[in-house]
This record gives C-alpha cells, sequence and structure tokens, in this order.
C-alpha cells in the first residue's frame, strides 16, 4: 500500500469520499471552481486545498498525477 491509500485508509468515510471525488476531478482536469495554485519554484506542481487537506499534482502533458495528499501545516504547500 502507498503512502496515499495509507493516508486515506485513516480518514473516516466522509471525509474519505470528499477526497476520492476531489482526486477523480483532478485526474479528469476538471479543476473549474476548485482552490488551485501553482506551487512556486516547482515546474508544473499544483497544489488543491480540500478543507485543512491539501492535495499535491504534477502536471505531466494532460494528464495529472497525484504525488501527495497531507494535512496542512507550516510545512504543507
Amino acid at each position: 500500500m502507498n503512502r496515499i491509500e495509507k493516508f486515506l485508509a485513516a480518514l473516516d468515510k466522509e471525509r474519505r469520499r470528499q477526497v476520492e471525488a476531489v482526486i477523480l476531478r483532478i485526474t479528469a482536469n476538471d479543476l473549474a471552481g476548485m482552490d488551485v495554485k501553482k506551487l512556486r519554484g516547482r515546474a508544473q506542481e499544483f497544489r488543491v486545498r480540500v478543507g485543512s487537506m491539501r492535495i499535491q499534482y504534477v502536471r505531466i502533458g494532460d494528464e495529472n498525477r497525484i504525488f501527495s495528499i497531507d494535512w496542512r501545516s507550516s510545512h504543507t504547500y
């Protein structure tokens, strides 16, 4: 099990459903109305805010790939 799967498994059912819906939208490139910001100093890396969680993804060509999900902290973008 990778780090993203472990993070999702630790969430309660409602939050997991919410985060999975956002992940599906990110991978489908349906970003309208979402809180998306480009990460400064990083090529083609973005973050989406979901409450107190941050989903980071990288844009490769026409595809978005999730590489990190974590709780917001002073070290999270």
